[in-house]
């Protein structure tokens, strides 16, 4: 599940979570593509704040300024 810094992925990955734990599974993997400066990266305390708040989810947080700008994740990005 991709998680941003908005009501509705962390609602959806909350949710998620639930069903999964429910099924004895889990914890659910989520993705987010968080950037390194807060001041230009704006969503990303909010990512990091919902991660750590959702019960049952094993967040990745990956740093855009990492990714290969030539790469298949950072074309999928666009």
């Amino acid at each position: 599940v991709t998680l941003s810094g908005g009501l509705d992925s962390a609602s959806v990955s909350a949710v998620a979570a639930e069903l999964v734990a429910a099924r004895g599974e889990g914890p659910l993997r989520t993705i987010s593509v968080v950037g390194p400066d807060p001041a230009t990266a704006v969503e990303s305390e909010r990512i990091r704040l919902s991660a750590a708040a959702i019960a049952g989810i094993d967040p990745l947080l990956v740093d855009y300024a990492s990714i290969d700008p030539k790469s298949d994740e950072a074309r999928a990005l666009h």
